[in-house]
């Protein structure tokens, strides 16, 4: 699924920049588990393929994260690689020094000459702008070979977007998982609904 053709910027904005990502698995048994995740969002024309070679077969966009060989994550995804993630920007502040870095060239800052961390964050709640939509992605899981070139490409992307969780990203007996989207739910305070993906068609309902 390649989102940009089939949702609103602002939605999309969201899945790009927020810190993290809840991280829904299941294991053969039914038994769920869910995790707070870092992450990168990666467009088709960011994909490993088409970075490397120019191959255009693959228009998928994906959310990609590492998780540790040993973890619960990583034995559901091989039992039942359907997964789901949340995604909710608590606030809208354009500033919001909580969000990563750019995974592209520019550095993602907005820190003020003598100002510190704890003095950008209270500004931006002083703003007092709490978003009030979540979105929730519906994809299959799959597992990255750790010692190919596809996991050494994507682990530099997620260490320049998230330079904080090196330990994660860079540890020992780690893997790279790669979610192929099938379908966005977004849900706001009102309880109005709208589905994007494959087989739905985008629209708005209000239960």
């Amino acid at each position: 699924m390649e989102l940009k053709e089939q949702i609103p910027n602002d939605l999309l904005q969201l899945i790009k920049l927020s810190k993290y990502v809840h991280v829904a698995t299941c294991s053969s048994k039914c038994i769920p588990s869910v995790s707070l995740m870092h992450y990168i969002f990666v467009s088709s024309a960011e994909t490993f393929h088409k970075h490397e070679y120019g191959i255009d077969s693959d228009r998928n966009d994906y959310i990609i994260f590492t998780v540790f060989e040993k973890s619960v994550k990583f034995r559901n995804v091989i039992e039942n690689p359907n997964v789901a993630l949340l995604f909710h920007d608590w606030i809208t502040a354009k500033n919001l020094t909580l969000r990563k870095n750019s995974i592209n060239d520019e550095k993602y800052s907005s820190r003020q000459p003598g100002s510190t961390k704890l003095n950008d964050f209270l500004r931006d709640l002083n703003q007092n702008e709490l978003n009030q939509v979540s979105a929730t992605v519906n994809g299959i899981a799959d597992i990255v070979d750790p010692d190919s070139e596809e996991s050494t490409y994507y682990r530099r992307l997620l260490l320049k977007a998230n330079p904080d969780a090196d330990i994660f990203i860079l540890g020992e007996d780690t893997a790279i998982i790669k979610v192929r989207i099938h379908k966005i739910k977004v849900s706001d305070m009102e309880n109005n609904t709208s589905v994007y993906g494959q087989t739905a068609k985008p629209g708005l309902t209000k239960k």
